[in-house]
């Protein structure tokens, strides 16, 4: 499996919300009246919302299989799956966020439902091609799944994502996990991850007191230490300033 973020019985990924996502943000179909998000919608809800569109392709209960992940992520995807993707990969989330609107959120998965709701998309393909029948089909998944490897850390989870497992992020926040995930700085990462719960209260603080993680390891520079505890240190300004408490 890929580097990812993760605690004892948690993953830790993020998405940067795509269009249609940002659609329903602004429609207020995914939060509340507090600005809390409620859920990440599929896109065959939104597929079945449209009476002009044929018939989805796939059911809701058949569970995930090999085609509809496939169908999910090739290149001319089909528009119709029960699949959300998420990524490992804060730096790739940015990438695709500047493409958007720069609408992020970090999405808990228990690690009980990996293989069973949560895949690591190319893993997966490539390994449950190989058990299949060869044919034409799989030889063609293989091929671009291999092709595009390591460029998007693509996991996809299957069905709607609910609110308690959400937390929405900035942009900024999105930028220090990158930051601290190309330094492997995981006290750090557990520090940004309960500001964030306790700022959001959604998550559960006892899965929190233990995050962990496997991202790769890199060296850098000095200046961007320095510029990542000015970055915590205005944080903790700003939340003492908003409680009230003298510095």
């Amino acid at each position: 499996m890929k580097d990812i973020i993760q605690d004892e019985k948690n993953y830790y990924l993020f998405r940067a919300l795509n269009m249609s996502d940002n659609e329903d943000l602004e429609k207020g179909f995914i939060t509340d009246k507090k600005g809390k998000y409620t859920k990440i919608r599929t896109d065959k809800q939104r597929w079945e919302e449209n009476k002009d569109n044929p018939p989805s392709k796939y059911s809701n209960s058949t569970g995930i299989t090999l085609e509809e992940v496939y169908d999910h992520i090739k290149e001319n995807y089909r528009r119709d799956t029960n699949c959300i993707s998420l990524s490992s990969s804060a730096s790739i989330s940015e990438k695709y966020g500047e493409n958007y609107k720069d609408n992020y959120i970090m999405v808990r998965i228990p690690k009980e439902e990996f293989g069973k709701k949560l895949v690591d998309a190319e893993e997966y393909i490539i390994e449950t091609s190989k058990i299949k029948k060869e044919d034409k089909l799989t030889n063609e998944m293989i091929a671009n799944i291999e092709k595009r490897a390591n460029e998007s850390e693509e996991f996809l989870y299957y069905g709607e994502i609910k609110g308690k497992n959400i937390i929405k992020i900035s942009k900024e926040t999105l930028k220090d996990f990158a930051l601290l995930q190309q330094e492997k700085r995981n006290e750090e990462i557990m520090d940004k991850i309960e500001k964030l719960y306790n700022n959001d209260k959604k998550f559960n603080k006892e899965d929190l007191q233990k995050i962990g993680s496997r991202i790769s390891n890199v060296q850098i520079c000095d200046e961007l230490d320095n510029f990542l505890k000015a970055k915590e240190k205005e944080l903790e300004e700003g939340e003492k300033q908003i409680n009230g408490k003298n510095i």
